[in-house]
């Protein structure tokens, strides 16, 4: 789950151009049910409709077109939804949405979208930190065993890691991480102009860098293959020589 949403990312197939209309839509405030219809505000206070199905990564975010609604998509979600989570939304003005807007504008109908995205990551994010919050030092020594750590690597040494995290203020430990992944999921870099270096393992794969370049720009990685997440203890005689090499290259 973390990686989901630390990755989180959709793939737009098409975009055109009171309450929700249907009175049985629940709000983003209840627990995010598969195929539940959902609504969620636009900026402008518009509500709107949206629908999360399937499972799978990457999210597909599929889009009506003009004067449609979310349930043109029907004949595709029994082929997409085996292999991906779907989301599809009722811009406003169409399907179940509200209509309560003067303007029918495309950045308009953009803003729906990114509400309803954003709403399933906010939902997303709530499970993943529900068990932490039913038992914070099990479900940390749980997670950290068993993502953060390559196979191979030495059991003390992953459970020594694990408990030390395990025993952090479950207070401090869950805000911050839901803060964390709140901002990775709503905010880019692209601002930044000073270097931005990721010496990595290849835990979960390689760091996708183009795509981290697409919102940090400045993004460079350095991959260190065969660690674990905590590359620096557990191999500082590669992690080390790789950090002086970027701060002399940096330095130039």
């Amino acid at each position: 789950m973390h990686g989901s949403i630390a990755r989180a990312l959709a793939l737009a197939l098409a975009l055109a151009a009171g309450g929700c209309r249907n009175p049985d839509l629940v709000s983003t405030s209840a627990p995010l049910a598969a195929g539940v219809p959902q609504c969620v505000e636009s900026p402008d206070g518009v509500p709107i409709r949206y629908r999360l199905q399937g499972a799978g990564e990457p999210l597909l975010l599929l889009i009506h077109g003009w004067s449609c609604d979310s349930d043109y998509w029907r004949e595709q979600l029994p082929a997409l939804t085996p292999h991906h989570a779907v989301l599809t939304v009722d811009l406003a003005g169409h399907g179940a949405s509200g209509a309560d807007r003067g303007e029918w504008t495309m950045e308009r109908f953009g803003a729906d979208v990114v509400a309803a995205v954003r709403a399933v990551h906010a939902a997303d994010l709530e499970r993943f930190v529900a068990g932490f919050e039913g038992d914070f030092a099990g479900t940390t020594r749980e997670w950290v065993r068993g993502s953060m750590f390559q196979p191979t690597a030495d059991p003390r040494f992953a459970d020594r890691i694990a408990d030390d995290m395990a025993a952090a203020p479950p207070a401090v430990a869950i805000d911050a991480m839901r803060g964390l992944l709140s901002h990775l999921a709503t905010h880019d870099y692209r601002d930044i102009a000073v270097p931005i270096v990721a010496i990595n393992a290849d835990l979960e794969g390689v760091t996708d860098d183009a795509r981290a370049r697409t919102v940090a720009p400045t993004f460079r990685l350095v991959t260190l293959p065969g660690r674990g997440h905590f590359l620096m203890l557990e191999d500082p005689a590669g992690f080390n020589p790789a950090l002086l090499r970027e701060v002399a290259r940096l330095a130039r």
